[in-house]
Protein backbone atom coordinates (compact mmCIF):
# COMPACT_ATOMS: atom_id res chain seq x y z
CA UNK A 1 0.00 0.00 0.00
CA UNK A 2 1.18 3.34 -0.39
CA UNK A 3 -0.62 4.67 2.86
CA UNK A 4 1.88 4.67 5.55
CA UNK A 5 -0.15 3.97 8.01
CA UNK A 6 -1.42 0.65 6.66
CA UNK A 7 -0.22 -2.77 7.91
CA UNK A 8 2.58 -4.11 7.05
CA UNK A 9 1.89 -7.57 5.03
CA UNK A 10 3.91 -11.00 5.84
CA UNK A 11 4.83 -12.75 3.17
CA UNK A 12 3.95 -16.38 3.26
CA UNK A 13 6.64 -18.78 2.51
CA UNK A 14 6.51 -20.48 -0.41
CA UNK A 15 7.39 -24.26 1.43
CA UNK A 16 3.89 -23.02 3.69
CA UNK A 17 1.89 -22.98 0.07
CA UNK A 18 -0.97 -25.41 -0.85
CA UNK A 19 -0.87 -27.30 -3.58
CA UNK A 20 -3.77 -25.54 -4.57
CA UNK A 21 -2.06 -21.89 -4.25
CA UNK A 22 1.33 -23.45 -5.92
CA UNK A 23 -0.62 -24.44 -8.99
CA UNK A 24 -2.32 -20.88 -9.23
CA UNK A 25 0.59 -19.32 -8.23
CA UNK A 26 2.06 -21.40 -11.28
CA UNK A 27 -0.70 -20.53 -13.62
CA UNK A 28 -0.53 -17.11 -12.95
CA UNK A 29 2.77 -16.89 -13.99
CA UNK A 30 2.03 -18.64 -17.12
CA UNK A 31 -0.89 -16.69 -17.94
CA UNK A 32 1.51 -13.26 -17.56
CA UNK A 33 3.77 -14.27 -19.98
CA UNK A 34 1.47 -15.59 -22.51
CA UNK A 35 -0.64 -12.19 -22.10
CA UNK A 36 2.12 -9.79 -21.25
CA UNK A 37 5.35 -11.32 -23.24
CA UNK A 38 6.98 -11.16 -19.95
CA UNK A 39 7.80 -12.72 -16.46
CA UNK A 40 6.57 -11.76 -13.13
CA UNK A 41 7.08 -12.60 -9.66
CA UNK A 42 3.94 -13.85 -7.30
CA UNK A 43 3.85 -14.13 -3.62
CA UNK A 44 1.14 -14.59 -1.29
CA UNK A 45 0.44 -12.21 1.41
CA UNK A 46 -1.34 -12.30 4.57
CA UNK A 47 -2.38 -9.08 5.56
CA UNK A 48 -5.76 -7.22 7.16
CA UNK A 49 -5.33 -4.73 3.89
CA UNK A 50 -8.59 -4.32 2.06
CA UNK A 51 -7.08 -5.84 -1.58
CA UNK A 52 -7.26 -9.07 -2.69
CA UNK A 53 -4.26 -8.90 -5.07
CA UNK A 54 -2.10 -6.23 -6.19
CA UNK A 55 0.31 -5.84 -9.32
CA UNK A 56 2.72 -3.19 -10.05
CA UNK A 57 6.04 -3.21 -11.95
CA UNK A 58 5.90 -7.24 -12.36
CA UNK A 59 5.25 -8.18 -9.29
CA UNK A 60 2.08 -9.70 -8.16
CA UNK A 61 0.82 -10.28 -4.66
CA UNK A 62 -2.70 -12.25 -3.31
CA UNK A 63 -3.89 -11.49 0.12
CA UNK A 64 -4.10 -14.95 1.36
CA UNK A 65 -6.72 -13.28 4.26
CA UNK A 66 -8.99 -11.70 1.46
CA UNK A 67 -9.56 -14.56 -1.16
CA UNK A 68 -9.38 -17.46 1.23
CA UNK A 69 -7.89 -20.79 1.00
CA UNK A 70 -11.12 -22.13 -1.64
CA UNK A 71 -10.18 -19.21 -3.89
CA UNK A 72 -6.95 -21.24 -5.00
CA UNK A 73 -8.83 -24.69 -5.70
CA UNK A 74 -8.81 -25.53 -9.32
CA UNK A 75 -12.73 -25.23 -9.63
CA UNK A 76 -12.24 -21.80 -9.65
CA UNK A 77 -10.18 -21.12 -12.06
CA UNK A 78 -12.61 -18.60 -13.98
CA UNK A 79 -12.50 -16.49 -11.06
CA UNK A 80 -8.78 -16.81 -10.97
CA UNK A 81 -8.55 -15.77 -14.29
CA UNK A 82 -11.11 -12.50 -13.85
CA UNK A 83 -9.12 -11.30 -11.06
CA UNK A 84 -5.70 -11.72 -13.24
CA UNK A 85 -6.95 -9.65 -16.37
CA UNK A 86 -7.87 -7.18 -13.76
CA UNK A 87 -4.53 -7.19 -12.10
CA UNK A 88 -2.52 -7.51 -15.28
CA UNK A 89 -4.29 -4.61 -16.51
CA UNK A 90 -2.34 -2.63 -14.38
CA UNK A 91 0.84 -3.11 -16.44
CA UNK A 92 -0.92 -0.90 -18.79
CA UNK A 93 -2.44 1.55 -16.66
CA UNK A 94 -3.00 1.76 -12.56
CA UNK A 95 -5.96 4.18 -12.16
CA UNK A 96 -9.52 1.94 -12.22
CA UNK A 97 -11.35 5.00 -13.60
CA UNK A 98 -9.71 5.17 -16.79
CA UNK A 99 -10.61 4.41 -19.83
CA UNK A 100 -7.35 3.28 -20.83
CA UNK A 101 -7.44 0.63 -17.47
CA UNK A 102 -11.33 -0.59 -19.28
CA UNK A 103 -9.80 -1.20 -22.77
CA UNK A 104 -6.25 -2.37 -20.79
CA UNK A 105 -8.60 -5.32 -19.46
CA UNK A 106 -10.55 -5.77 -22.68
CA UNK A 107 -8.05 -6.31 -24.72
CA UNK A 108 -6.37 -9.20 -22.18
CA UNK A 109 -9.39 -10.54 -21.88
CA UNK A 110 -9.98 -10.56 -26.26
CA UNK A 111 -6.20 -11.94 -26.19
CA UNK A 112 -6.75 -14.66 -23.77
CA UNK A 113 -9.88 -15.74 -26.07
CA UNK A 114 -8.01 -15.54 -29.43
CA UNK A 115 -4.63 -17.85 -27.38
CA UNK A 116 -7.39 -20.29 -25.88
CA UNK A 117 -9.13 -20.80 -29.37
CA UNK A 118 -6.02 -21.35 -30.91
CA UNK A 119 -5.19 -24.36 -28.18
CA UNK A 120 -2.41 -22.72 -26.58
CA UNK A 121 -1.23 -24.80 -23.55
CA UNK A 122 -2.41 -22.62 -20.69
CA UNK A 123 -5.81 -23.24 -21.44
CA UNK A 124 -5.89 -25.80 -23.50
CA UNK A 125 -8.80 -28.41 -22.41
CA UNK A 126 -8.71 -32.06 -22.69
CA UNK A 127 -11.76 -33.79 -21.29
CA UNK A 128 -12.96 -33.17 -18.13
CA UNK A 129 -10.36 -32.26 -15.24
CA UNK A 130 -7.52 -31.98 -17.97
CA UNK A 131 -5.89 -28.89 -18.37
CA UNK A 132 -2.16 -28.58 -20.48
CA UNK A 133 1.03 -26.85 -18.93
CA UNK A 134 2.96 -24.87 -21.47
CA UNK A 135 5.43 -27.68 -22.53
CA UNK A 136 2.25 -29.55 -23.83
CA UNK A 137 2.09 -32.11 -20.53
CA UNK A 138 -1.84 -32.74 -19.73
CA UNK A 139 -2.02 -33.28 -16.06
CA UNK A 140 -5.55 -34.50 -15.12
CA UNK A 141 -7.09 -32.61 -11.81
CA UNK A 142 -7.92 -36.02 -9.72
CA UNK A 143 -10.72 -33.96 -7.76
CA UNK A 144 -12.22 -34.43 -11.11
CA UNK A 145 -11.17 -37.50 -12.87
CA UNK A 146 -10.25 -39.62 -10.11
CA UNK A 147 -6.52 -39.71 -11.59
CA UNK A 148 -3.43 -38.17 -11.33
CA UNK A 149 -1.87 -38.93 -14.67
CA UNK A 150 0.33 -36.83 -16.78
CA UNK A 151 0.62 -37.53 -20.47
CA UNK A 152 1.97 -35.51 -24.03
Amino acid sequence: SSDPSAPKAQTIDPEDWTEDQKATVAFSKRLHLLLLGCSTEVVLVKTSNNFSAAYSRRNLDFNVNALGRKWFQPENREAQVELLLHEFAHYFEADHLSEKFADAVGKLGAKLHRKRNAGHGVLAKRGPGHFSDEGGLYCSDPRITGTNGCYR
